[in-house]
């Protein structure tokens, strides 16, 4: 990946295995921990890449069986956003973990179920990067249904999930459909939403915590609702801000999910 490639790349996977610093050997934090990680301090790199995972999880909302799983999506983001307890995500999980198992004993085939229960394994048998790997991959895989199981295959195939490593390098299987493409394109746009040009990473400004842009950013941020982006480009300006990425960033047509890096930069989350 390049600084040239990273604006035009629609990959997701790829993307991710890039932010996660391309491990060659085993990923620390992806060991078979039993640990519940919720309580521990989270990194930005972290919180963003569960917060990429819940983006995943709503793109294909309608395929998650039971309102328990989507409970489980729920918790996470409001957990990531300050608004509910690591015991209460762990019970989110728990609940989820019940419907497992279908009656006849075997385990749920669902794919958008097991992108649920991948996001929480980002807590306490992956790092967070690791289940975002995973998550993207089985979301994806639901973009066009005769081609889901050979794309899943393959990424199992070379993703070694308890070590969080790729044993040989993932490769979609070709031809890619239209709507894979599509969403791929989708869920690329959420990454650059959240994680912003990681070759330049902004600098903030205390100039530009004026009360206006505070009050969109957390509007923005409590809602999930960026209609007011434009706004917050156009107060940013006037604070005297005039980096090309930031203003870019809030007059484009998005996608804009919960963690936009320039709104937690207007918050100081970053």
């Amino acid at each position: 990946m390049t600084e040239a490639a990273w604006p035009g790349c629609d990959d997701p996977i790829a993307m991710v295995e890039f932010l996660r610093g391309s491990p060659t050997g085993t990923d620390p934090e992806a060991r078979s921990n039993p640990r519940w990680r919720a309580d521990d301090p989270q990194a930005p790199a972290d919180r963003r890449f569960r917060r990429f995972a819940c983006a995943c999880c709503r793109r294909v909302w309608g395929h998650i069986p039971g309102p328990s799983s989507r409970a489980a999506v729920v918790a996470v983001e409001e957990y990531l956003g300050g608004r509910a307890t690591p015991a209460a995500l762990e019970a989110a999980f728990t609940a989820s973990a019940r419907v497992e198992y279908l009656e006849d004993g075997t385990k749920r085939p669902d794919p958008a179920y097991w992108a649920v229960k991948y996001l929480g394994r980002g807590f306490y048998k992956l790092s967070a990067g690791a289940s975002a790997l995973v998550v993207a991959s089985r979301t994806l895989s639901l973009a066009d249904e005769a081609y889901g199981g050979p794309v899943r295959s393959a990424f199992d195939g070379c993703f070694y999930a308890g070590a969080g490593v790729f044993l040989t390098p993932f490769r979609w299987p070709e031809p890619v459909p239209a709507a894979v493409r599509a969403e791929r394109g989708v869920l690329a746009g959420v990454l650059r939403c959240l994680f912003g040009n990681p070759f330049r990473p902004a600098a903030r400004s205390p100039a530009w915590r004026t009360s206006t842009c505070l009050a969109l950013a957390e509007q923005m941020d409590r809602t999930g609702e960026f209609a007011p982006m434009p706004v917050l480009g156009d107060a940013l300006e006037e604070a005297g801000c005039d980096n090309v990425d930031i203003l870019s960033h809030c007059r484009g047509p998005g996608p804009h999910v919960r963690g936009c890096w320039v709104v937690d930069l207007v918050l100081g989350k970053t």
